[in-house]
């Protein structure tokens, strides 16, 4: 029973992004490379028929930094300074990303599962297939129906944790 609950919670969160046409977020973002983990955060929109952006806020080496990212690819910009984060999860997404997996995600991509887990609703979205399939974890408030933490894996490891505030539809 309350797995159907959490799979319809869900449904409801994917229908009311879709009726906004999408939402804002801050993002503090650990992304996990071998050699060691890279923190960063930024200010990120997602808007379903445009694609996603974010500004990257932190720490103050990059901050300013913006990348663009659609369908068909994505645009980093900045003056004279480059971020020097490589692909994760063995080339499956570049960290400048993950706002447009999240959002994607969100409006439509495949739920694989959902349910109660520690007083949140945990989801997991599925994009992509085979060697190219991106995991998704989300967990949503269950107070405000508004997602507080994502990991997202590929090629079978964790890639990147990211802890969400300032959530709004548009």
């Amino acid at each position: 029973m309350k797995k159907n609950r959490a799979l319809q919670d869900a449904l409801d969160f994917r229908s009311s992004l879709a009726a906004a046409g999408g939402c804002s977020f801050q993002a503090d973002i650990s992304a996990r490379y071998d050699e060691a983990d890279q923190m960063f955060s930024g200010a990120c929109r997602y808007k379903t028929e445009e694609g996603a952006e974010i500004t990257l806020t932190a720490p103050d080496t990059i901050a300013g930094i913006q990348a663009k990212v659609t369908k068909d690819g994505a645009d980093v910009s900045f003056e004279d300074t480059a971020v020097a984060f490589g692909p994760l999860a063995e080339g499956s997404f570049a960290p400048m990303a993950i706002p447009y997996i999240l959002g994607s995600c969100w409006a439509g991509e495949w739920i694989e599962s959902a349910g109660e887990e520690n007083g949140s609703v945990h989801v997991v979205y599925e994009k992509g297939c085979g060697n190219e399939q991106i995991r998704v974890d989300t967990w949503f408030s269950a107070e405000t129906g508004e997602p507080e933490l994502a990991e997202l894996s590929g090629s079978g490891q964790k890639a990147a944790t990211v802890r969400l505030s300032d959530f709004s539809l548009d």
